[in-house]
Formats: C-alpha cells, structure tokens, sequence
C-alpha cells in the first residue's frame, strides 16, 4: 500500500510540472480578463495527416489525428489568443510530452476547440487588415448606367494640384492635398471628386511612372473612397505627349501609362472610374478650341484620339480584375459637345455592354463663364438658352441611345456676381440632371476676379471661399 501511494504521489508531482492532466473534463475559454499577445499562430495541415501547434509563451500543445483536408496555411504577425486548460482528477489518464505517445483519454473536443478559435483568429485579422489598407477594395456591383449617374450626385475638381506641370501637386502654388480637405468636400456635399492626374512629369523616357507618384495619387483616392465618394482619375496635362498630331505618339503613351494605372487600381469596386486623355486637341493651333469637320487637320487628329480611346478600353479590360466591367469615360476632340456629335466621331468597342460614358466640357456661354470682359455678368435667358441647346443636343445624340453623359468640368468665373454665378450653377445642374447627366465643378482654387477664377473651396482655410458662397449653393441646390 505504501509503494502503491508514493507511485501516486510521485505521478501526481510529474503532472504538476509539465502543467497538464488528464481528467472527466477539460474546458477551453477565452476571457476578456486574461489575454496573451503571440507574435505568430500558425496553422499547417496536412492532406492525409491533420498536425495543429498552438504556441503561447508558455504552453505547447501538440495532438496528432487522422483526417483528410485539404492543405492550409495561415499565419498573422499580430494575435490576440487566449488558453484556459482546467482540469481535474488524475484517473486513467498518460500524459508524455515530445516524443512520448498519447494513450487513453486526450480530450479531442479541448484540441478541435482551441484549433477552431486559432484559426478563426487568424483568417478574422488578416480580413480586417485588408479591409482596413483600402477602401471599396470588393466586387463590381452591377450597378445600371442611370442609376450610376444618380448616385454620382454633384461633383468637385481637384484642380491645379496632380495636373500641375511641375515636380509635385504644389508645383503651381496649391497646398499639398490633406485628408481633410477631401472629408469636408464630401460634408459640403459634393459625391463625386475628379482628381486631374499629369503623370508625364513623373515617368522616364519609357513612360515607367515613378511608383512614389502612383502612391500618392493612391492615397487621396482612398481618402475619397473611405467618405463614399466616386473617384475619377485621368491623363490630364499630357496633352504634348498625346498630341494627335503624333499618332504613334500618342497611341504608344496612352498604351504604356494605361497599362500601369489600371494593373495598380485594378481591385477597386465600380467606385473608381477612369478617363484617358483631357481636352485632346491641337494646341497652339488655329483648331485648338474649334472642330472643324472639314478640315484635314481636325479629321486626323480625331480618328488619332479614337485610336487613343480605344487602346485604352483595350488595356484596361485586359488587365482583368475588376477592370473587366468599369464603368470608363471616354474623351473627344477638346471635350467639345460639337466634336462629340459631329459624325466622325465614334465611341470605340468594348467587351462588356453600357459601361462606357461619354465625357465633356461646359463652359456656356462663354462671355459668361470665362470671358474676363466685366461687361458680362448677368445669367440671363440667353445664358439659359445656351445651356439648353448644348444639354439636349448631348441628349439626343448620346443619353437616347443608351450612352450616359459626364460633365467633367464645368465653371462660372467670378466677376463680383456671386447672384448670377449661384442662378447658372443651379439652372446647369438641375438641367443636366433633367436629362440624366451629372456635373463636376471645375475648381482650381483661385478665386480673386479675373480669367481663369473658378474657385469655390479655399485649401488653406477648409471653407468655401466668401465670394463663392452663393455659387457653392447653386451647385448643391440644382440636385433639387
């Protein structure tokens, strides 16, 4: 009998120290009281052999079965896991460690729970980092044309910064882009942002863009995306190396810059919209703000922007990802209406049906709106006139057939007329909307009177500028 109680003693001591027995029950929690951070869990898997390793800083707990599932691997740097083992008795029960081999009762529901929870931890962490690096990083929601437009709301250029011709987006003299800037334009209303991109200026002579520069541009579209905001960026200032007077030229630009932009975004959801060239046209020219269906010139340069346009669509769709279906914008000779319906030009094929969009630009009338002379600053039935023919003329040859307009940029100068400026924001957005288009405030940040004064929302003070407050509200009030 004494043998018989110094073995117990002695096996009850051997259980102490390697931390374990075995008993009727063992229980597996986790509480909120007690946690321990482990720098990795890992989880492996075998085809025909399931072998699971918990590690903890002071608990390793190793249980070999059979079973047949697939290989697995899952690892996250950072864990939060936390292992209660409690057991009791230390009846019919062998406990070995290493080597040793397991018989009688291992509680295989204490393993099967403590390897669930392990892996649950793990695929729920590198979700949630995922989710949290980028913003609309999902699926393409079949989201139908007109129902896209409307949701796109009003909109807001980010001008005169990414299009700068220069270094860096302060290259003509605007702040560096912040977040807050990009929370209060979605406060103050506005749900689309169109972000003008130049990135000639950051590629080498092969046209390899500078992945510091996709970085940036990467993180102001996030900043948008995480306020819900559609995004649209392009090729903005580009315009001498997609001249359409250099076909090649141009075609081999668009090609290569295409390529890049759409493989870096191409898991953004329908969100992110992308647009080819600004304003292509002839500059310096006799036709660069006037498309002349007549002239050789004009001919040539306009098949060259839809040779432009569609190795663009081409590129894009080829990249595959989420790039098979978004919604693209395509450009026209100077985002002229005229060059738009005139009948040579043509919107180029695509391998998915109703997810090309036309865009232009309206700047009507022009004494208006970009005329400096102060002789022109009422917004008057004219100026209502000039806004109707260039909307329906668009409706007609364009939003009828199935194919949905953007206004990209639009603008009112100011020239101390913030009354009138606020009646033609109004009467252009309510109109456009009227015919299912949408309208993008075209803002570069200046605001003092005089050409070229088209801002609405001041980057240093995060408020709409005073001589634009009216302006601003013809914008939100044309949505009715």
């Amino acid at each position: 009998m004494k043998r018989f109680i110094s073995a117990l003693l002695i096996i009850s001591m051997v259980l102490r120290l390697c931390g374990c027995a075995s008993g009727a029950s063992e229980e597996v929690f986790t509480s909120d009281a007690e946690v321990t951070t482990v720098p990795e869990v890992t989880t492996t898997v075998e085809t025909t052999t399931e072998e699971v390793t918990t590690t903890t800083d002071a608990t390793a707990v190793t249980t070999t079965t059979e079973a047949t599932t697939e290989a697995t691997t899952t690892t996250v740097e950072t864990t939060t896991v936390t292992t209660t083992t409690e057991a009791t008795t230390t009846t019919a029960a062998t406990t070995t460690t290493a080597a040793t081999t397991t018989t009688a009762a291992t509680t295989t529901a204490a393993t099967t729970a403590t390897t669930t929870a392990a892996t649950t931890a793990a695929t729920t962490a590198t979700t949630a980092t995922v989710a949290e690096t980028k913003a609309h990083v999902d699926e393409i929601t079949d989201i139908e044309p007109k129902s896209l437009i409307k949701a796109m709301g009003v909109g807001w250029n980010l001008g005169n910064s990414f299009d700068s011709q220069g270094s860096s987006e302060t290259s003509w003299g605007n702040p560096k882009t912040t977040e807050a800037m990009i929370d209060t334009i979605s406060d103050l209303g506005f749900t689309t942002i169109r972000i003008p991109v130049s990135w000639s200026y950051h590629c080498d002579d092969d046209y390899n863009i500078d992945e510091k520069w996709l970085a940036r541009v990467q993180e102001v579209v996030d900043w948008a995306l995480e306020n819900d905001m559609y995004v649209i960026i392009n090729s903005h200032h580009d315009n001498d190396v997609y001249d359409p007077s250099n076909h090649d030229q141009a075609v081999e630009y668009i090609t290569k810059i295409w390529t890049q932009v759409a493989e870096y975004f191409k898991d953004y959801d329908e969100h992110l919209i992308f647009e080819p060239m600004n304003e292509p046209r002839l500059a310096g020219t006799t036709y660069e703000w006037w498309f002349d269906t007549t002239s050789s010139e004009c001919k040539a340069a306009i098949q060259t922007i839809m040779d432009c346009n569609q190795a663009f669509v081409d590129v894009v769709r080829a990249s595959g990802g989420n790039n098979a279906t978004r919604y693209l914008m395509i450009s026209t000779y100077a985002a002229k209406t005229d060059a738009a319906c005139s009948s040579l030009f043509e919107m180029p094929d695509d391998t998915v049906s109703d997810r090309l969009l036309l865009t232009v630009h309206i700047y009507d009338p022009y004494n208006l709106c970009q005329n400096d002379d102060m002789s022109y600053t009422d917004f008057d039935s004219s100026a209502k006139s000039s806004i109707d023919s260039v909307i329906r003329k668009l409706y007609k040859n364009y939003v009828s057939n199935g194919i949905y307009v953007i206004i990209g940029e639009c603008g009112c100068i100011n020239k101390d007329n913030d009354e009138d400026r606020y009646e033609w924001a109004k009467y252009l957005v309510s109109t456009a909307k009227k015919y299912n288009m949408m309208c993008i405030a075209w803002d570069n940040n200046y605001c003092d009177v005089g050409e070229e004064t088209f801002g609405i929302f001041n980057r240093r003070t995060l408020k709409v500028y005073d001589d634009s407050v009216e302006y601003y509200q013809g914008w939100i009030d044309g949505l009715g």
